[in-house]
């Protein structure tokens, strides 16, 4: 359905390479936890996965996951011209990614709204949120909202409320590593080698699954 261009994809992006990855992880100690539970892990690997461009590819995914019995966050967008959450062939998918021990989370598109109202802004993530809930059950949707293609304003927010806070607040993304796959390449070193080295205690690791499916 959505080519990729392989050439862009970098070192260590595919499915064998995540699967060494899963299994290395445990064998030094790693636990997958959610952003909810990570406090209580000293050694830890939060599993995030933004949902930009097929659901299908989130599920797939999501499968293989499970099958190595590694929990992660999908954080699925509600504005995203690609996938319908409410059409009954997504419906079907989220089901499955809920079905395999995974959490979903909002995945907020910042662009659609106006930034410099930050209250105004905060109530229209409680909103897409609510829906979210209602689509695939209050129990399995975290806490926790990601934004796609922050700003750097949003980058540098701390945001928390009583209903949700932010992914990118300091003490995920500041205070322990984070690492991400944007535009199909690391910025340093890939996320098998950085677990290789084990002297990361604590990761948060974002993917997109497009590029490993």
């Amino acid at each position: 359905m959505n080519d990729v261009n392989n050439s862009r994809v970098g070192k260590d992006i595919n499915l064998e390479s995540l699967e060494v990855f899963f299994q290395e992880a445990k064998q030094n100690g790693y636990a997958f936890v959610g952003y909810e539970t990570a406090r209580n892990f000293s050694r830890f690997v939060i599993m995030r996965h933004d949902v930009d461009v097929d659901l299908n590819y989130a599920r797939q995914l999501a499968l293989l996951e499970s099958r190595h019995g590694v929990q992660s966050t999908y954080f699925l967008m509600l504005r995203n011209p690609l996938y319908n959450l409410l059409a009954p062939r997504a419906s079907k998918w989220l089901r499955d990614i809920l079905d395999g021990g995974h959490q979903v989370g909002l995945h907020f598109d910042v662009s659609a709204y106006p930034e410099s109202d930050l209250p105004g802004l905060l109530k229209s993530i409680s909103q897409e949120l609510a829906l979210l809930k209602q689509l695939a059950g209050a129990s399995q949707v975290s806490r926790c909202v990601t934004f796609h293609k922050p700003s750097q304003n949003i980058l540098s927010t701390e945001i928390s409320t009583d209903e949700f806070f932010s992914g990118y607040n300091r003490s995920f993304f500041s205070e322990i590593r984070y690492i991400a796959d944007s535009g199909a390449t690391w910025r340093e070193e890939s996320i098998l080698e950085l677990i290789r080295k084990a002297q990361t205690p604590r990761i948060q690791f974002t993917s997109h699954p497009v590029w490993w499916v």
